[in-house]
């Protein structure tokens, strides 16, 4: 067993060594917010909303605002638990969730049965979302961001910057400290923004767990707001992999990325009337929108089926168009709903089965006091639109940077100094962050024990979604054995892209999304 630190407040050992890096604005006061909430602190039964894994202990933590005023105002931090049942169970992990905004939403499914067979599984909950002490205001941030941000600069003031990922880390550390200090193997697992958060987190705390994994991560120097400019690069991957299939290359023309061109060039210029009597650009948008929603693992095999038809585009076309339009519009191909404020009453007491599943006022306050740092114009950023085929960059992030006026939050975004085993994990396909920033974090942690896995045919969250024997394998070995070399040989053996929709998983895509048995065909 490796050797480690631990954080002990109660001793008085605080391991921080970027304290001077903490924000010091805004007065902190004593005043604690009354939820209502029984018996903190302790571990409760609790229920979690209807499709979640059920049968978890929750509990409420109190934590500084400000971390580097401990003795002033507290909000509360939420941490949901899976125990083992296993007679020699192999230690704690803590798995930290996406967004940000995410509650444990990805984690809290039977993706953690994956785990309690040998661990005690930790979820923490962000600051600000979930059952933590939550961002909340009576509008929706969508229809009147001002309002919600004057509310909320009514409760915090300028301490509403407080909500980052420097406090986040160092809520962490402490959670850890007081659940695991005692366990003999410890493992902090962060996937997309978590796999951020623990980049983070490592900077607070070389030493304190036994390895850690960061899947599917942003590099703490990359700019958010540009993250949907991945989808092309994913995109016409893609299209490669179908050039590489004869039977994907043949129902493309021969030349898959130029037959998809074309048929974009022809969409923007009405040749299919797509999305009901819209104006054209509206049209266009929302095919960029759809492109991009199919580059999820579990859908992008119907991209070349979907080209096909919309270079035909009948009258059965233009139908399934019209209704998938609608769905769109409804939120029908989302998998995660995003919270942005309004009417909502926050659960009390351990019935968490209320939750939103992201709050995007969280993901604002994050983005715009810390991340938000950016090298181009708003007009430079919506220019890059211009030769975007999947999804698109908004410039909303330049408006909201100029209403939500709290304090930036000054950053270093050098990486870590650490020695411990940690397994970076990424994909050429990832539709959320490119493949480039997987490869940059590989480069701050190159050491002994450190590895960069790249799996491919798979998207963003290889661990959560990447329902293959190879990547399991590579991640099982890594958690039973921190400092074996992982065994990359399968890889060569993952599974094609079934673009023929013939497998059972391409006809279930066919009719969840479209209602077709196969999207190339009519029924």
């Amino acid at each position: 067993m490796r050797s480690k630190t631990r954080l002990n407040r109660g001793k008085g050992i605080i391991i921080v060594p970027l304290t001077a890096l903490l924000i010091s604005c805004g007065g902190g006061n004593n005043d604690k917010p009354n939820t209502g909430i029984p018996d903190k602190g302790e571990w409760h039964n609790c229920q979690l909303p209807e499709g979640f894994l059920q049968g978890a202990q929750c509990t409420l933590q109190e934590v500084p605002l400000d971390w580097s005023k401990p003795e002033g105002r507290k909000i509360e931090v939420a941490v949901i638990r899976y125990l083992s049942n296993a007679a020699n169970k192999t230690g704690d992990i803590w798995l930290l969730d996406g967004g940000p905004g995410l509650w444990g939403v990805s984690y809290a499914t039977d993706w953690a049965n994956r785990f309690i067979n040998d661990r005690d599984t930790y979820i923490p909950t962000l600051r600000g979302t979930g059952a933590s002490s939550f961002l909340q205001c009576s509008t929706k941030l969508s229809e009147d961001p001002q309002q919600c941000f004057d509310e909320l600069f009514q409760q915090y003031g300028d301490e509403l910057s407080q909500f980052n990922t420097h406090n986040a880390a160092q809520d962490i550390g402490f959670l850890i400290d007081k659940f695991s200090a005692e366990t003999n193997d410890v493992v902090l697992y962060g996937t997309s923004f978590g796999g951020y958060l623990a980049q983070r987190y490592l900077q607070y705390y070389p030493a304190q767990v036994d390895a850690v994994v960061i899947d599917s991560a942003v590099h703490l120097k990359s700019p958010f707001h540009l993250q949907p400019y991945t989808g092309n690069e994913v995109g016409y991957i893609m299209l490669d992999y179908c050039e590489q299939d004869e039977w994907c290359k043949d129902k493309l023309g021969g030349n898959p990325r130029q037959f998809f061109e074309e048929t974009y060039v022809g969409l923007q210029q009405g040749s299919c009337p797509v999305f009901g009597d819209g104006p054209e650009q509206f049209k266009v948008d929302y095919i960029k929108d759809l492109f991009y929603s199919l580059l999820e693992e579990r859908r992008y095999s119907l991209f070349p089926a979907l080209i096909s038809r919309l270079n035909r585009c009948n009258e059965s076309d233009q139908a399934l168009f019209e209704n998938v339009g609608e769905a769109m519009l409804n939120g029908g191909l989302n998998i995660v709903e995003d919270w942005e404020g309004g009417e909502y009453e926050k659960p009390v007491g351990y019935d968490w089965r209320g939750l939103k599943d992201a709050n995007t006022l969280l993901a604002t306050t994050i983005e715009v006091s810390e991340i938000f740092q950016p090298t181009r114009t708003k007009e430079q950023v919506l220019a890059l639109n211009e030769n975007l085929r999947f999804g698109s960059v908004s410039g909303d992030i330049f408006d909201l940077d100029d209403i939500w006026q709290v304090p930036k939050v000054p950053v270093n975004n050098e990486p870590a100094q650490t020695d411990i085993p940690i397994l970076i994990l990424h994909t050429e396909m990832d539709e959320g962050v490119v493949l480039d920033e997987g490869k940059k974090i590989a480069r701050d942690f190159n050491g002994e024990n450190q590895h960069f896995v790249i799996v491919p045919r798979v998207s963003h969250a290889i661990g959560l979604w990447a329902w293959h024997s190879c990547p399991e394998k590579i991640l099982t070995t890594f958690l039973n054995d921190h400092d074996a070399v992982p065994d990359r040989s399968c890889l060569a053996q993952m599974p094609a892209i079934d673009f023929t929709l013939e497998s059972d998983w391409g006809k279930e895509l066919s009719q969840e999304i479209f209602g077709l048995d196969n999207l190339w065909f009519d029924d």
